[in-house]
C-alpha cells in the first residue's frame, strides 16, 4: 500500500493509492492523474485543517491518509475519450501536420482544439471532475502518451530549431527553447483561470446561476457616447484600446467557407453555427427600436490548442 499527501490549488486532498504513485521511485505510469472522488472529497472536510498542514509537515502525513479512496484517470481513459470525441467533431484536417508560412490556417487548428475541448468534456463528465480539477490539475497531464499526440498540429509539439541569421516570416523557432511563443497561429496565454459556467468553454454565468445581462445593455448603461476631456488619461490608452480590439477580438475570427463572417442571427438557434453568441437587444432600445433589431450578430473566435496541446 502507497500513500501520498499531495500540495494542490485549493483545498490540499489526501489519497490512500493501492497503485504506484509518482511519489514512488518504482512509478510505472498507469495514471495519468489521481484525484479524490467528490462524495468523499464532502465527507472529509472535518479533516481540512490538519491535511494542509499535512503538506508543510512530514510527521503528520500518516494521520491524513486513510480510507479516503480515489480515482485513477489513466492515458487510455484520455485515449478512449480522445477517441470518441474524434467521432463527434470529425477528423482534423492534413493540414496540421504542415509547418509552412501557409498552413495551417486557423479554421485547421480549431479543429484540433474542438476535440481537445470535446475530450475535457467528456472526461469531466465521466469522472464527475471538480472545478478546480478541471482548471488546474487536466492541463498538467502529458497529453503525448495519449491519442492527443495523433491531432496535435506539428508546430505546437518539440520541433529541433536551427540556427539561422534571419528570423522566420510566422515567428517560428524565433525563441529556440520554446519555438511556438509569439509564432503565428499560437493561442494567447491567461494569466488568470478561465470563468467559463462548466471550467471548460460555456459562458460565464451570473452568481445565482442565470444568464449575464445582455451586452448591449451593458454598453448602452455604461458607455455615453460623449466626447469628453480626461485629465489623467493619455494617449497611451489609444494604443491600449488598439491591441484590445484588433489584437485579441480579430485574432482568429470565424469565418464561412468563402472566408466571410459568419451570420448567427438570421438563422434559428439549431441551424446557427456552434460559435455564435447572438447579443440581443431589448425591444424598447433607445437606437435599435427604430430599425426594430433585436438581435446582433456575435461569434467567438476559433478555439486554439495550448503548447504541448494540454487538455
Amino acid at each position: 500500500m502507497v500513500t501520498a499527501t499531495l500540495l494542490t490549488i485549493g483545498q490540499p486532498v489526501s489519497y490512500s493509492n493501492p497503485r504506484p504513485t509518482p511519489l514512488n521511485p518504482s512509478y510505472s505510469a498507469d495514471c495519468a492523474l489521481i484525484v479524490m472522488s467528490e462524495h468523499k472529497r464532502r465527507s472529509d472536510t472535518s479533516l481540512k485543517e490538519i491535511r494542509y498542514f499535512a503538506n508543510f509537515i512530514p510527521s503528520l502525513k500518516s494521520s491524513t491518509v486513510g480510507d479516503y479512496g480515489d480515482i485513477c484517470i489513466t492515458y487510455e481513459d484520455i485515449s478512449q475519450a480522445t477517441y470518441e470525441a474524434r467521432s463527434k467533431i470529425g477528423d482534423v484536417p492534413k493540414e496540421i501536420y504542415e509547418l509552412s508560412s501557409v498552413y495551417p490556417e486557423y479554421e485547421h487548428i480549431a479543429v484540433s482544439a474542438e476535440i481537445i475541448q470535446e475530450t475535457t468534456r467528456i472526461l469531466a463528465q465521466r469522472f464527475s471532475l471538480s472545478r478546480d480539477t478541471i482548471i488546474h490539475a487536466l492541463p498538467r497531464i502529458d497529453t503525448s502518451k495519449t491519442a492527443i499526440k495523433e491531432i496535435c498540429p506539428t508546430f505546437l509539439k518539440p520541433v529541433k530549431c536551427e540556427l539561422s541569421r534571419y528570423r522566420t516570416l510566422t515567428g517560428m523557432c524565433n525563441n529556440l527553447e520554446h519555438p511556438s511563443w509569439g509564432s503565428a497561429r499560437s493561442a494567447m496565454v491567461r494569466y488568470l483561470p478561465p470563468e467559463y459556467a462548466d471550467a471548460i468553454s460555456e459562458p460565464r454565468k451570473s452568481v445565482d446561476g442565470s444568464d449575464l445581462p445582455s451586452a448591449r445593455i451593458v454598453s448602452f448603461m455604461m458607455h455615453h457616447d460623449v466626447s469628453e476631456h480626461h485629465s489623467h488619461i493619455n494617449i497611451l490608452l489609444v494604443f491600449w484600446g488598439q491591441m484590445v480590439d484588433h489584437d485579441m477580438t480579430l485574432a482568429a475570427q470565424t469565418v464561412d467557407h468563402d472566408k466571410q463572417d459568419i451570420e448567427c442571427c438570421k438563422f434559428p438557434p439549431e441551424h446557427q453555427h456552434p460559435n455564435c453568441m447572438n447579443i440581443q437587444v431589448p425591444h424598447d432600445d433607445p437606437f435599435y427600436k427604430y430599425f426594430k433589431r433585436q438581435c446582433l450578430d456575435f461569434a467567438r473566435i476559433y478555439p486554439g490548442p495550448k503548447p504541448g496541446c494540454k487538455l
